[in-house]
Protein backbone atom coordinates (compact mmCIF):
# COMPACT_ATOMS: atom_id res chain seq x y z
CA UNK A 1 0.00 0.00 0.00
CA UNK A 2 2.90 2.39 0.58
CA UNK A 3 3.43 2.87 -3.15
CA UNK A 4 0.10 4.69 -3.32
CA UNK A 5 0.94 6.98 -0.42
CA UNK A 6 4.46 8.12 -1.04
CA UNK A 7 3.87 11.15 -3.18
CA UNK A 8 1.06 13.52 -2.34
CA UNK A 9 2.31 16.82 -1.01
CA UNK A 10 2.21 20.47 -1.87
CA UNK A 11 4.67 21.82 -4.44
CA UNK A 12 8.13 21.89 -2.92
CA UNK A 13 7.01 19.73 0.02
CA UNK A 14 7.74 16.12 0.78
CA UNK A 15 5.71 13.71 2.81
CA UNK A 16 6.92 13.90 6.38
CA UNK A 17 6.40 15.66 9.67
CA UNK A 18 4.24 18.79 9.32
CA UNK A 19 6.01 22.01 10.18
CA UNK A 20 5.00 25.26 11.81
CA UNK A 21 6.89 27.93 9.92
CA UNK A 22 4.54 30.14 7.91
CA UNK A 23 5.13 30.80 4.22
CA UNK A 24 2.98 33.88 3.68
CA UNK A 25 5.91 35.61 2.03
CA UNK A 26 6.28 37.81 5.10
CA UNK A 27 2.57 38.58 5.58
CA UNK A 28 1.42 37.72 9.07
CA UNK A 29 -1.65 38.77 10.98
CA UNK A 30 -1.00 40.99 14.03
CA UNK A 31 -2.22 38.11 16.20
CA UNK A 32 0.28 35.73 14.61
CA UNK A 33 3.05 38.28 15.18
CA UNK A 34 2.16 38.35 18.87
CA UNK A 35 2.22 34.58 19.09
CA UNK A 36 5.50 34.17 17.29
CA UNK A 37 7.16 36.45 19.81
CA UNK A 38 8.04 39.14 17.31
CA UNK A 39 6.55 41.66 19.75
CA UNK A 40 8.43 40.76 22.93
CA UNK A 41 6.87 41.87 26.19
CA UNK A 42 8.35 45.03 27.65
CA UNK A 43 7.65 46.65 30.99
CA UNK A 44 4.40 48.11 29.63
CA UNK A 45 3.89 45.53 26.89
CA UNK A 46 1.12 43.02 26.41
CA UNK A 47 1.11 39.33 25.63
CA UNK A 48 -1.69 36.84 25.07
CA UNK A 49 -1.07 35.26 28.46
CA UNK A 50 -1.09 38.61 30.23
CA UNK A 51 -4.48 39.61 28.75
CA UNK A 52 -5.93 36.11 29.25
CA UNK A 53 -5.07 36.33 32.95
CA UNK A 54 -7.15 39.50 33.38
CA UNK A 55 -10.74 39.42 34.56
CA UNK A 56 -13.38 40.57 32.10
CA UNK A 57 -14.08 43.60 34.31
CA UNK A 58 -10.42 44.61 34.23
CA UNK A 59 -10.25 44.21 30.45
CA UNK A 60 -13.36 46.36 30.01
CA UNK A 61 -12.08 49.03 32.42
CA UNK A 62 -8.83 49.34 30.51
CA UNK A 63 -10.67 49.46 27.18
CA UNK A 64 -12.77 52.34 28.47
CA UNK A 65 -9.63 54.13 29.68
CA UNK A 66 -8.27 53.77 26.17
CA UNK A 67 -11.39 55.44 24.82
CA UNK A 68 -13.39 52.44 23.62
CA UNK A 69 -17.17 52.88 23.90
CA UNK A 70 -17.63 49.31 25.04
CA UNK A 71 -20.75 47.38 25.86
CA UNK A 72 -21.46 43.68 25.44
CA UNK A 73 -24.26 44.45 23.00
CA UNK A 74 -22.04 46.68 20.88
CA UNK A 75 -19.28 44.11 20.90
CA UNK A 76 -21.67 41.42 19.66
CA UNK A 77 -22.96 43.73 16.91
CA UNK A 78 -19.43 44.52 15.72
CA UNK A 79 -18.39 40.87 15.88
CA UNK A 80 -21.39 39.85 13.80
CA UNK A 81 -19.86 41.73 10.85
CA UNK A 82 -16.51 39.93 10.81
CA UNK A 83 -14.74 36.62 11.39
CA UNK A 84 -11.65 38.10 13.05
CA UNK A 85 -11.69 39.49 16.58
CA UNK A 86 -8.74 41.71 15.70
CA UNK A 87 -10.99 43.39 13.14
CA UNK A 88 -13.28 44.38 16.01
CA UNK A 89 -10.34 46.27 17.50
CA UNK A 90 -9.79 47.89 14.09
CA UNK A 91 -13.38 49.13 14.26
CA UNK A 92 -12.79 50.53 17.74
CA UNK A 93 -9.83 52.47 16.37
CA UNK A 94 -11.84 53.72 13.39
CA UNK A 95 -15.03 54.62 15.26
CA UNK A 96 -13.88 55.69 18.74
CA UNK A 97 -11.24 58.17 19.85
CA UNK A 98 -8.85 55.61 21.24
CA UNK A 99 -5.15 55.51 21.97
CA UNK A 100 -3.93 53.10 19.34
CA UNK A 101 -0.15 53.27 19.27
CA UNK A 102 2.46 50.88 20.61
CA UNK A 103 1.42 48.74 23.59
CA UNK A 104 -2.10 50.20 23.63
CA UNK A 105 -2.73 48.93 20.09
CA UNK A 106 -1.54 45.45 20.99
CA UNK A 107 -3.80 45.50 24.04
CA UNK A 108 -6.84 46.49 21.96
CA UNK A 109 -6.31 43.56 19.59
CA UNK A 110 -5.59 40.99 22.29
CA UNK A 111 -8.50 42.24 24.39
CA UNK A 112 -10.84 41.88 21.42
CA UNK A 113 -9.70 38.29 20.97
CA UNK A 114 -10.11 37.47 24.65
CA UNK A 115 -13.58 39.02 24.79
CA UNK A 116 -14.60 36.98 21.75
CA UNK A 117 -13.51 33.79 23.49
CA UNK A 118 -15.59 34.69 26.54
CA UNK A 119 -18.58 36.29 24.84
CA UNK A 120 -19.07 34.26 21.64
CA UNK A 121 -17.48 30.87 22.31
CA UNK A 122 -19.92 29.07 20.00
CA UNK A 123 -18.64 30.97 16.91
CA UNK A 124 -14.85 30.68 16.94
CA UNK A 125 -13.06 33.68 15.48
CA UNK A 126 -10.07 33.38 13.16
CA UNK A 127 -7.68 33.87 16.04
CA UNK A 128 -9.20 30.97 18.00
CA UNK A 129 -9.04 28.77 14.89
CA UNK A 130 -5.41 29.74 14.45
CA UNK A 131 -4.76 28.77 18.07
CA UNK A 132 -6.26 25.35 17.34
CA UNK A 133 -4.06 24.97 14.27
CA UNK A 134 -0.90 25.81 16.23
CA UNK A 135 -1.93 23.41 19.00
CA UNK A 136 -2.24 20.77 16.29
CA UNK A 137 1.33 21.37 15.16
CA UNK A 138 2.39 20.95 18.76
CA UNK A 139 0.55 17.61 18.91
CA UNK A 140 2.24 16.43 15.72
CA UNK A 141 5.68 17.35 16.99
CA UNK A 142 4.95 15.43 20.19
CA UNK A 143 3.81 12.36 18.24
CA UNK A 144 0.09 12.83 19.02
CA UNK A 145 -1.06 12.73 15.41
CA UNK A 146 -4.62 11.62 16.12
CA UNK A 147 -5.10 14.50 18.57
CA UNK A 148 -3.75 16.90 15.93
CA UNK A 149 -6.17 15.58 13.33
CA UNK A 150 -9.12 15.89 15.69
CA UNK A 151 -8.34 19.54 16.36
CA UNK A 152 -7.65 20.28 12.71
CA UNK A 153 -10.87 18.59 11.61
CA UNK A 154 -12.69 20.87 14.04
CA UNK A 155 -11.02 23.84 12.35
CA UNK A 156 -12.09 22.70 8.88
CA UNK A 157 -15.62 22.06 10.14
CA UNK A 158 -15.81 25.77 11.06
CA UNK A 159 -14.00 27.15 8.01
CA UNK A 160 -15.75 25.05 5.35
CA UNK A 161 -19.25 26.57 5.80
CA UNK A 162 -17.76 30.07 5.48
CA UNK A 163 -16.47 29.39 1.98
CA UNK A 164 -18.74 30.76 -0.72
CA UNK A 165 -19.09 29.27 -4.22
CA UNK A 166 -16.99 32.06 -5.76
CA UNK A 167 -13.99 31.22 -3.56
CA UNK A 168 -12.53 28.87 -6.13
CA UNK A 169 -8.88 29.54 -5.29
CA UNK A 170 -7.20 29.45 -1.89
CA UNK A 171 -6.23 33.13 -1.93
CA UNK A 172 -9.88 34.14 -2.21
CA UNK A 173 -10.57 32.62 1.20
CA UNK A 174 -8.49 35.23 3.03
CA UNK A 175 -11.60 37.38 3.52
CA UNK A 176 -13.07 34.70 5.79
CA UNK A 177 -9.97 33.01 7.23
CA UNK A 178 -6.32 33.99 7.55
CA UNK A 179 -4.04 32.26 10.01
CA UNK A 180 -0.34 31.94 10.71
CA UNK A 181 0.10 29.48 7.84
CA UNK A 182 -1.59 29.98 4.47
CA UNK A 183 -4.61 27.72 4.06
CA UNK A 184 -2.89 25.77 1.28
CA UNK A 185 0.14 25.02 3.48
CA UNK A 186 -1.97 23.95 6.42
CA UNK A 187 -4.17 21.77 4.18
CA UNK A 188 -1.08 19.95 2.92
CA UNK A 189 0.16 19.44 6.47
CA UNK A 190 -3.28 18.17 7.47
CA UNK A 191 -3.23 15.64 4.63
CA UNK A 192 0.15 14.37 5.80
CA UNK A 193 -1.11 14.06 9.38
CA UNK A 194 -4.31 12.35 8.23
CA UNK A 195 -2.30 9.67 6.47
CA UNK A 196 -0.37 8.94 9.67
CA UNK A 197 -3.58 8.95 11.73
CA UNK A 198 -5.29 6.61 9.25
CA UNK A 199 -2.56 4.07 9.83
CA UNK A 200 -3.57 4.09 13.51
CA UNK A 201 -7.35 4.47 13.18
CA UNK A 202 -9.01 3.67 9.87
CA UNK A 203 -11.77 6.25 10.33
CA UNK A 204 -9.25 8.96 9.49
CA UNK A 205 -8.99 7.54 5.97
CA UNK A 206 -12.69 8.31 5.52
CA UNK A 207 -12.16 11.80 6.91
CA UNK A 208 -9.17 12.25 4.59
CA UNK A 209 -11.36 11.20 1.66
CA UNK A 210 -13.94 13.79 2.60
CA UNK A 211 -11.35 16.51 3.24
CA UNK A 212 -9.59 16.06 -0.10
CA UNK A 213 -12.90 15.79 -1.93
CA UNK A 214 -14.07 19.07 -0.43
CA UNK A 215 -10.77 20.76 -1.25
CA UNK A 216 -10.89 19.83 -4.93
CA UNK A 217 -14.58 20.70 -5.18
CA UNK A 218 -14.13 24.12 -3.56
CA UNK A 219 -10.85 25.16 -5.18
CA UNK A 220 -11.62 24.02 -8.71
CA UNK A 221 -9.79 26.98 -10.30
CA UNK A 222 -6.51 26.39 -8.48
CA UNK A 223 -3.19 25.78 -10.16
CA UNK A 224 -2.34 22.33 -11.47
CA UNK A 225 0.14 21.50 -8.66
CA UNK A 226 -2.50 22.12 -5.97
CA UNK A 227 -5.25 20.30 -7.87
CA UNK A 228 -2.91 17.33 -8.37
CA UNK A 229 -2.16 17.38 -4.64
CA UNK A 230 -5.86 17.36 -3.71
CA UNK A 231 -6.80 14.72 -6.28
CA UNK A 232 -3.91 12.44 -5.41
CA UNK A 233 -4.76 12.76 -1.75
CA UNK A 234 -8.32 11.72 -2.54
CA UNK A 235 -7.12 8.64 -4.40
CA UNK A 236 -4.72 7.70 -1.62
CA UNK A 237 -7.33 7.97 1.12
CA UNK A 238 -9.87 5.99 -0.90
CA UNK A 239 -7.35 3.17 -1.16
CA UNK A 240 -6.54 3.38 2.55
CA UNK A 241 -10.27 3.21 3.29
CA UNK A 242 -10.55 -0.01 1.29
CA UNK A 243 -11.99 1.41 -1.94
CA UNK A 244 -8.96 0.44 -4.01
CA UNK A 245 -10.60 0.37 -7.43
CA UNK A 246 -12.23 3.75 -6.83
CA UNK A 247 -8.88 5.16 -5.79
CA UNK A 248 -7.17 3.74 -8.87
CA UNK A 249 -9.87 5.29 -11.01
CA UNK A 250 -8.96 8.68 -9.54
CA UNK A 251 -5.35 8.17 -10.63
CA UNK A 252 -6.37 7.04 -14.12
CA UNK A 253 -8.50 10.15 -14.45
CA UNK A 254 -5.53 12.27 -13.44
CA UNK A 255 -3.49 10.73 -16.26
CA UNK A 256 -6.17 11.75 -18.74
CA UNK A 257 -6.36 15.29 -17.36
CA UNK A 258 -2.64 15.83 -16.73
CA UNK A 259 -0.75 13.35 -18.94
CA UNK A 260 2.59 15.10 -18.36
CA UNK A 261 2.37 14.98 -14.57
CA UNK A 262 4.25 12.03 -13.04
CA UNK A 263 2.24 11.84 -9.79
CA UNK A 264 -0.56 9.50 -10.92
CA UNK A 265 1.86 7.19 -12.75
CA UNK A 266 3.94 6.87 -9.59
CA UNK A 267 0.82 6.22 -7.54
CA UNK A 268 -0.34 3.43 -9.84
CA UNK A 269 3.12 1.90 -9.82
Amino acid sequence: MDKFLGGFALPGRSLGTPHRRPTHGGRLTPYAVCRLGEQPETENGWTMAKVAAMSTDDIVKRLIRCGVKHSTLRYRLLAAEVHSAWQVSDMWVAQDKVRSEGPDRAFLGLAAVELWKRTIPDRPCNEVLDDWIQEGYGHVQAGRTVAACQGWWNVWSVVRPRLTPDMTTVTRTETVFLGTQPLSQWAGDFMVALQAAAEQELRWADIGTRFCGELQQQFRDETEPLLVCFRQGLGCFLILAGAEEEGRAIFRGMIVQWPQNPAPYLALG
